[in-house]
């Protein structure tokens, strides 16, 4: 028989010593796989019908043109990433003079010459 008890309550007690560590559980059980992601494919020309999977990406890297997401009616339009040529930039100003060269080894001796006279060099 638990009898009902009034009385005065006292304030909480200090936090004891923390006990040591309890040793490590049993390993739990694996988890269901997680659906497949997107992947980014890559070749060289438009993709067929039966490359990759629905949610892939294909870059053609000859024109630098990405396709998809491949949906089930087909990779889609491709969009160029490469622009139009932009217009040529401004000259530079020019750089600084830049240190003197090592000189170079002595040239080696020769018997020649050039004579022009109006007809034979």
């Amino acid at each position: 028989m638990v009898q009902e008890v009034e009385g005065s309550r006292r304030p909480p007690g200090q936090n004891g010593v923390r006990g040591k560590q309890g040793e490590t559980g049993s390993t739990g059980a694996a988890g269901t796989p997680g659906e497949d992601g997107n992947t980014v494919l890559s070749g060289v020309d438009a993709p067929a019908a039966t490359v990759g999977k629905n949610g892939h990406f294909l870059v053609d890297t000859f024109a630098a043109i990405p396709y998809g997401p491949k949906s089930p009616s087909g990779w889609g339009v491709a969009a160029s990433l490469v622009g139009a040529r932009g217009a040529p930039g401004n000259d530079g100003a020019d750089g600084e003079q830049g240190d003197t060269g090592p000189q170079g080894e002595p040239g080696k001796g020769t018997n020649w010459s050039i004579v022009q006279n109006c007809a034979t060099v």
